[in-house]
C-alpha cells in the first residue's frame, strides 16, 4: 500500500495532471496455509468512456488544446497540494484563470457561448470574461476552461464590493455596464443565465465584468422554469440592479452569499 500510495511531500513541478483523483486499486489479500501472500493488484480506470459527442475538439477549431500535464499550478507547501483548489494556473509562464468541469457535456455548452460571442466580433468591446483555451483529456473531453486572468480590485467580486460606504455615482456606473453588457449578450444569442452579484468581477479600473456563462439558476436570482430564456436573464438582471442601487435583495434572502445552484455553477 505504501508503494502505490501519493508521495507525501511533493518536490516536483506540480500540474493539474497532478492534482488530479490518483485513483484506487483493488488489491487481494490471501493467507495461504497460515501464510500471508499478495494477491492481485488492479488499478480502477477512472478515465470517461470515450464519447464522441463530448470530444470538444469536433466543435471548435480555433482555439488551442492544453493537456492537463501542460498546465503548472504554483504552490509554496508540498506537503499539502491535496488541499490545493487550482484558480491561478500557467501554461508556457502566462497566467489564466482555471475553471473546472465535472462534466465533459456542461463544459461543450459553455464553450458553445463563448463562441457565439467571437463568432460576432465582440470579444474586445463586451466585459465578460474571455475563453482563451481549454484543457482536454486525449479523448477530446474537457477538463476544464482557460480564461484569460483579470486583475481584480479589492475582494474583486461585486457581492462584496457593495458596502454602506460604495459611492452612489459608482454604484450606478457598475449598474449601467451590467446592463449593458446583458443586452449586447443577448444581441448576439447569448444567454448569461446565472445573474447574480457573485458572478460579477469589478476590475482595476473599477468596471463591472460579468462571468460565467454555463447557465444554471441560484435560488433567489431567477426562477428556474426560466432560467435558460431570456426572460429569466431580465428577472436575474432587475433584481441584480435593484440590489446594486438600493442594497435591496430578492425576497426571502438574508444575505448576498451563493446559494446551491440548480445546476453546476463557477464563478
Amino acid at each position: 500500500m505504501e508503494q502505490l500510495s501519493p508521495a507525501v511531500l511533493h518536490t516536483r513541478k506540480l500540474t493539474l495532471a497532478g492534482l488530479a483523483p490518483p485513483g484506487s486499486f483493488g488489491c487481494e489479500y490471501l493467507v495461504i496455509n497460515e501464510r500471508a501472500k499478495e494477491g492481485i493488484i488492479a488499478p480502477h480506470n477512472l478515465e470517461v468512456t470515450p464519447c464522441e459527442e463530448w470530444d470538444v475538439r469536433s466543435i471548435q477549431c480555433h482555439l488551442l488544446i492544453f493537456d492537463p500535464t501542460d498546465v503548472e499550478v504554483l504552490y509554496s507547501d508540498g506537503r499539502s497540494i491535496c488541499d490545493i483548489t487550482p484558480q491561478h494556473v500557467y501554461v508556457h509562464a502566462k497566467g489564466y484563470f482555471y475553471k473546472p468541469y465535472w462534466s465533459p457535456h456542461d463544459a461543450i455548452e459553455e464553450v458553445k457561448q463563448y463562441f457565439k460571442i467571437a463568432a460576432s466580433g465582440k470579444c474586445e468591446q463586451l466585459r465578460t470574461s474571455r475563453l482563451s483555451s481549454i484543457v482536454a483529456s486525449v479523448h477530446g473531453h474537457a477538463k476544464g476552461l482557460l480564461c484569460d486572468w483579470i486583475e481584480m480590485r479589492g475582494a474583486g467580486v461585486l457581492t462584496h464590493m457593495l458596502t454602506p460606504d460604495t459611492p452612489i455615482a459608482l454604484r450606478e456606473k457598475w449598474a449601467t455596464q451590467i446592463k449593458s453588457t446583458v443586452t449586447e449578450l443577448h444581441g448576439v444569442g447569448v444567454v448569461w443565465g446565472d445573474a447574480k452579484p457573485d458572478n460579477v468581477l469589478i476590475d482595476i479600473n473599477n468596471d463591472a465584468i460579468v462571468i460565467d456563462l454555463e447557465g444554471g439558476t441560484t435560488r433567489g436570482w431567477v426562477d428556474h422554469d426560466v432560467g435558460s430564456f431570456l426572460e429569466g436573464d431580465l428577472q436575474g438582471l432587475g433584481r441584480l440592479i435593484n440590489c446594486v442601487l438600493n442594497d435591496e435583495l430578492p425576497l426571502g434572502r438574508s444575505q448576498m452569499s451563493d446559494e446551491t445552484s440548480s445546476s453546476n455553477e463557477s464563478s
